[in-house]
């Protein structure tokens, strides 16, 4: 469904962003393969894991500055939870 709005806003010439309030490092790697799918997404405010004190989960995309990297994740969102 998401996919929808993001063409509405592109055909619209409206500007796409994503945030996130204080999600973990699943949600935020969901919200990165969404935007590495559709792409065109001139604002991402996706840094939220970095205020956790502690994070249930790890691996997923890497992230170095504001670059998101989710080009090793084999499958999947590559996320596993910590023990």
């Amino acid at each position: 469904m998401r996919s929808i709005y993001a063409a509405l806003c592109r055909s619209m010439h409206v500007q796409l962003m994503v945030g996130a309030m204080i999600e973990s490092r699943l949600a935020i790697s969901a919200a990165t393969h969404l935007v590495a799918g559709l792409g065109g997404f001139r604002f991402v405010d996706l840094d939220t894991p970095m205020l956790l004190a502690e994070d249930p989960f790890y691996g997923g995309y890497e992230q170095h500055g504001g670059i998101y990297d989710v080009s090793r994740i084999q499958s999947g969102l590559g996320i596993q939870r910590r023990t």
